[in-house]
């Protein structure tokens, strides 16, 4: 378990816990922030090394330099393990070996951060708007 508080980047808020990993959990969690609720979900979905990982929004809540360590951690220590991250934010997904973008439920477009940005609209339409640019039609 502490290996995989490490690779969430829990470790740390963790230990400054009384009871560290038996410390109690008020209900919905309200007795810790959305980023340490996230990063301990993120903690229980690696625990084992699974073969199978799926993160749905798991970074929402972080800082940008919180979420960097995450995937960093994520892609060094789950080498072994395909990982679905469904995301609304690209630079949770930027670095995937594969992207499938959805437009109201619909396939739109699936190829790396490089050519959905290169061949999709949909897709650098979203990348514009997220790096604060103004979208063209």
């Amino acid at each position: 378990m502490e290996h995989a508080s490490k690779i969430a980047q829990a470790k740390e808020f963790i230990d400054k816990q009384a009871k560290l990993y038996d410390a109690p959990v008020s209900e919905r969690g309200n007795n810790f922030s959305g980023g340490q609720k996230q990063r301990l979900s993120i903690t229980r979905g690696v625990i084992g090394s699974p073969k199978v990982l799926i993160l749905d929004d798991s970074t929402s809540a972080l800082d940008a330099k919180s979420e960097k360590l995450v995937k960093e951690a994520l892609n060094k220590e789950l080498d072994d393990t395909t990982t679905f991250i469904i995301a609304q934010k690209i630079s949770s997904v930027i670095q995937a070996d594969k992207i499938l973008v959805l437009d109201k439920g619909k396939l739109v477009g699936v190829g790396s951060h490089k050519e959905l940005l290169k061949e999709n609209a949909t897709y650098r339409e979203i990348y514009d708007t997220q790096k604060g640019k103004e979208v063209t039609a």
